[in-house]
Parts: C-alpha cells; sequence; structure tokens
C-alpha cells in the first residue's frame, strides 16, 4: 500500500496488479557522476516497454473491487491496472510477451529497452529536481505534475518537465503513452511521499548515496520514516522551514544536507542516534530559533549558521541530556542582540555528556554568551574563534552579563587551542565555578583588545569559582597559554586570573595548578598566589610573581602575539612534566618546550 509519509522502494513501481518496476533500496545503489545513476541501478523485473506499449490508468472502485484487483491506497483512492492496446485482456498473454520470472517459456526474454534513448519516465508530486532554482514559497504537494526522466548507463537525468494540472483536488487530464512513455491517468494517484522516493534517485549524484530532496515539513518526514530503519541522505531544497524533527530511529547514518536559502526556525533532534546535519541556518522567522539536540547520541553538527540579526527573537543550540555530539565548523553571531530573555548562542544542560565543540566561529553577539551552562561529562572546546561578546541596549541587568565561556557544572573539560577576543560587562573570557572539575585549560591565546571595540581592554581572562560557590571547581590545570587579557576592574582587582578566595579552605592537591603561562597582569596576588596549588615557570608581564620559578618582564612577543628570537624568557623555559605535547598550531613541543601557546619554530 502507498501511503503519504510511509515510502518503500518496491512501491515506486507505482503498486500496479502485475509490477511494471521494481526498484531496489536506493540505499545500496552506486551512483556515478553528478547526475548520472550507473547503468543497471533500475533493473526492471516484469517490462512492457517495446514497441507495444500498455497503458497504466486508475479507476475509482468500490470496496468489492478490492480484492480482485491491486489496490493502491484506502477507498476513494482509486487503483491501478494494465490496460493492453489490443484490449482489456489482463489474464491472457500477448504476443511478444517475454517470459516472467515464474514461467519457463522457449523465447527468451528480449535485451532490456532501458538502455537505449528510450529511459524511464515516472510521474511524481510536486518536487523540484536538486539542480533547479528555487523560490522561497512553500511547494504544496499535488499543485503540480512533473516527469522524471532517469537516464541509464552513463546519460544524464533529464530536468523536470512541468505539466499543466488542474487545481488541488480537481479531476486530472489524461496522459497518454507514446513509444517510450508510461502513462498515468486518474486522480491522486501519487502522494507526497512517492514524489519524494522518485526524487532521491535523480538527486543521488548531489548529496550522495539514497538522497531524497524534500521541499517542505511532510516531505521532509515521510522521508525521516522512510530511512528510520537505514542509512541515507535528506536533501533540503532552500526555503524557510518552521519546523523539522527527526525522532527515534534504528538504522545507520542519517545526513541531512543543507544549501544556500535553507533556513530552519525550529530543528529537533529527539531521542535519536546516529544523524548528522549540515550546511543549514538556524535563524527565526515568527518566533525564537532553535536547534535542540534532546536525549540523543551520535550527532554531529556541521558548518551551521546560527543567527537572529536584526529580529526581536534568538537563536541557539542547545543539547540536554545527549551523548556524543559535535558542533563543529559552524557560525554563531547575532544569537539574541534584541531579545528580551536571555540569550545563548550554545546552551549545554544536565546530561549532556561526551561533547565537541570544534572548529566554530563565535562572534558578535550583544547581550549574551556564547557557551553556557552545565554539562555531564567530557567538554571538549577546541580550535575556536570567540570574538566581541558585548553589552546590548535594554535593561541593565539582560545586558549587564555576557562572558565567552560560562559553565556551571561537570567532569573533564578541556579548553585547548582556541582564541578567546574580547568581552564586555561580564565576568571573564572563560568563567567556571561550582563543581566543574577536571579541567584542563592549555594552549589557549587570551587578547584583550580589538580594533573594532576602540579604547577598550578587557579586563580579566579567567575566573575560577567564586566567593558565592558553596562548592569550587577541583583539579584544574592552566598550562601553556599566553594571556594578554587583564586591565583594572571597577571593584580595583588587578589580575589577568582571579580565583576565589574560598580556596583556602580547600585541600592544596584539589587547588588549580598555574604552570608556563605567559600572565598580562598579576598585580594583586590575593588571592591567586595563595589560593594555587602551585605556579610554575610563568611569566608576569606587569605584576608580581608568585613563586621562585616565575618570572616577572617583557616576553617581547611579535604582532602576532608569537615569540621571537629575542623572548629568552619564554624560550626553552617551559616544565616539561605539564606542558603538552604539542602548541596552540600543532606543532610539536621539543625536549625542552616554550611558554605560553606558542612553540618557536626551529
Amino acid at each position: 500500500m502507498l501511503r503519504a509519509g510511509r515510502l518503500h522502494a518496491d512501491q515506486l513501481g507505482l503498486a500496479l496488479r502485475e509490477p511494471l518496476l521494481e526498484l531496489r533500496d536506493p540505499a545500496a545503489e552506486r551512483i556515478g557522476r553528478p547526475d548520472e545513476l550507473e547503468e543497471g541501478a533500475l533493473p526492471v523485473l516484469q517490462h512492457r516497454l517495446d514497441r507495444l506499449q500498455p497503458l497504466v490508468r486508475v479507476r475509482s472502485v468500490g470496496k468489492h473491487d478490492l480484492h480482485r484487483r491491486g489496490r493502491l491506497g484506502r477507498r476513494g483512492r482509486g487503483i491501478a491496472e494494465r490496460v493492453r492496446l489490443l484490449g482489456d485482456r489482463l489474464g491472457e498473454r500477448e504476443p511478444g510477451d517475454v517470459a516472467r520470472e515464474d514461467e519457463d517459456l522457449a523465447q527468451p526474454a528480449t535485451a532490456l529497452p532501458l538502455l537505449d534513448e528510450g529511459g524511464v519516465e515516472a510521474l511524481t508530486g510536486d518536487l523540484a529536481p536538486v539542480d533547479e532554482d528555487l523560490s522561497d514559497r512553500a511547494p504544496a504537494c499535488g499543485d503540480r505534475l512533473h516527469l522524471l526522466r532517469i537516464g541509464i548507463g552513463s546519460r544524464r537525468a533529464e530536468p523536470f518537465r512541468p505539466l499543466s494540472s488542474p487545481a488541488l483536488g480537481e479531476e486530472r487530464p489524461n496522459l497518454y503513452i507514446r513509444s517510450e512513455e508510461v502513462g498515468i491517468v486518474g486522480r491522486g494517484l501519487i502522494a507526497c511521499a512517492s514524489a519524494v522516493a522518485v526524487l532521491a534517485l535523480a538527486g543521488a549524484g548531489r548529496a550522495g548515496p539514497a538522497a531524497i530532496a524534500v521541499g517542505n515539513e511532510s516531505q521532509f518526514a515521510a522521508a525521516v520514516a522512510a530511512l528510520r530503519n537505514s542509512s541515507g541522505t535528506i536533501a533540503l531544497r532552500p526555503r524557510q522551514y518552521r519546523e523539522l524533527v527527526v525522532g527515534a530511529r534504528s538504522g545507520g547514518q542519517l545526513r541531512v544536507v543543507g544549501a544556500p536559502g535553507v533556513r530552519v526556525e525550529r530543528f529537533l533532534l529527539d531521542h535519536t542516534q546516529h544523524v548528522s546535519l549540515e550546511r543549514v541556518a538556524i535563524v527565526p522567522s515568527r518566533d525564537d530559533a532553535s536547534l535542540e539536540v534532546r536525549a540523543s547520541r551520535d550527532v554531529d553538527l556541521d558548518r551551521l549558521l546560527v543567527t537572529a540579526r536584526g529580529t526581536p527573537y534568538s537563536a541557539s543550540v542547545s543539547v540536554p541530556w545527549s551523548n556524543g555530539v559535535t558542533i563543529r565548523r559552524s557560525t554563531f553571531t547575532h544569537c539574541g542582540d534584541r531579545s528580551p530573555d536571555w540569550s545563548f548562542c550554545v546552551l549545554l544542560n544536565f546530561g549532556a555528556n561526551h561533547l565537541l565543540l570544534e572548529d566554530n566561529w563565535f562572534h558578535d553577539c550583544f547581550g549574551c554568551d556564547f557557551v553556557h551552562g552545565r554539562f555531564g561529562s567530557v567538554l571538549t572546546i577546541r580550535r575556536n574563534r570567540f570574538e566581541r561578546a558585548l553589552p546590548c541596549r535594554m535593561n541593565r541587568v539582560r545586558c549587564g552579563h555576557q562572558d565567552l565561556i560560562e559553565l556551571f557544572s561537570g567532569r573533564y573539560l578541556r579548553i585547548e587551542d582556541n582564541r578567546f577576543g574580547v568581552y564586555r560587562e561580564g565576568g571573564a573570557q572563560v568563567y567556571f565555578t561550582n563543581d566543574t572539575d577536571h579541567v584542563e585549560v592549555v594552549n589557549n591565546l587570551f587578547v584583550g583588545t580589538d580594533p573594532r571595540v576602540p579604547g577598550y581592554r578587557a579586563r580579566v581572562a579567567l575566573v575560577i569559582g567564586s566567593r558565592e560557590s558553596k562548592r569550587l571547581p577541583r583539579y584544574v590545570k592552566v598550562a601553556n597559554n599566553t594571556i594578554l587579557t587583564g586591565f583594572r576592574r571597577r571593584d580595583g582587582y588587578a589580575g589577568s586570573i582571579r580565583m576565589s578566595s574560598l580556596y583556602g579552605a580547600v585541600a592544596p592537591r584539589l587547588r588549580p595548578l598555574i604552570v608556563n603561562n605567559v600572565i598580562a597582569l598579576l598585580r594583586d596576588t590575593w588571592p591567586v598566589c595563595a589560593a594555587v596549588r602551585a605556579s610554575i615557570s610563568n611569566v608576569v608581564v606587569d605584576g608580581t610573581a608568585c613563586s621562585a620559578s616565575d618570572r616577572v618582564g617583557d616576553p617581547l612577543l611579535d604582532d602576532h602575539h608569537r615569540p621571537t628570537a629575542d623572548s629568552t624568557l619564554l624560550l626553552d623555559r617551559a616544565n616539561r612534566r605539564y606542558a603538552p605535547r604539542r602548541d596552540i598550531t600543532g606543532r610539536r613541543r621539543g625536549a625542552s618546550p616554550d611558554i605560553g601557546a606558542y612553540e618557536l619554530p626551529g
């Protein structure tokens, strides 16, 4: 049975009484060059596409006919049957008929006629080809008909040819078969789901094996259902989508692929697994925009754009109760400049484990945190750029708190190889407190000025714990960072790093370790020097050393904040035991590593 929203590959043969075409599972087919289908991709088990072509028609049936003929839907949708051009003799063979699968005839089957210029044409619903220019309007299922020619062998898939059709719900005109066509007549023969599957074959060369191109929410839901127990790709056509949902599934990897012009207001991955989403913009239309990964695992979010710029709404990615989520190569900007509510570009919640934020660009957000929240265990923030978290223009409470990263709970946090730019009217560039344990902050560059924010200097690079916390972070290591952020705060504190004074009541072995860093400012040694487990081989540019192994002086960095041959305070002076194997650029550190995030080449 063929129903909208439920589609199987063997139903693409139009559910004829004697199947005209039987298709293999598209996920198993091999695809050639873009827009090409490899020879043999559409095997025809029973065919009548020779010079004596059959006519396929649909007629209305009653409930008494359904046991005698193949049914194509519920009552009122009609059935499909084959009508011979020599007469309506469905039960009889005609001259020239090929042997069927269960017959043993002396006459061998003729060669497959689909390998010549004929090809196969199938009637689809309202879907455009993946290479057709698209408008922003949502296509209504059934308001247009297309003929899709699927080439065999080295032929290229030809574009759809639109046919005139009446309004939805009216009787469709008859389409007659010629030498190379399969005609289909009647009303409502093909549901949206079948259109999705036919287009999957045409778009497979573009988006990968078993690609299904969709153009609205119902088509997306049908495609997700079709791939629930298998792997495949869903290609989103450029337009605005209100809400897309991927629910529970048991199949292999599901790729959802967008393109320029694909905008989604709400995308929900709910109790699902093995899903990747790429090249999609999460932007608001009539409400806040969000991408939520809820109670899911093995999810990859790649090359997204998350922004609410120019709207009174917010845009964010939230990860509650999920495992194995990666966010990479994406851009987050203007996540809630004018929203009256708290805004966070990435919001983490309890139960989120094994998370990776990698190679993303967070920039220009007014009144928001770039990364905020709590996680369960194992969060890695690597090779990202964070630039300009600035105040918004509403009330002081809403607009007086923005950090680049602010975390309140979790175990095994690693922040490495990132570049942190300016924040304003917030706590710090990186702020973590409460029971955030087993933390490593290594190989990062903290910069306190920005030419796009002239005359301003960020105050604090790193805050570990707060005075209000009943529980302080434990087992924290801050190693081989170049921290150039540092300016006196309004409360008078002058230091690039700030720690809670409550560390005095914590056992020394649980306190933070500060080692091999370039620290721009440390005029106030309390409480940093008294709160740490140890301060080893740091270079303080302006201020006081915490230990005998620390040094005070100018590191003589170049314009890109890297050491030079004159940086004698840094070169070969890092403590080897605590230095990471590679620097922020991936360069291997030798037996005598340098202090700071960068290793001098050679």
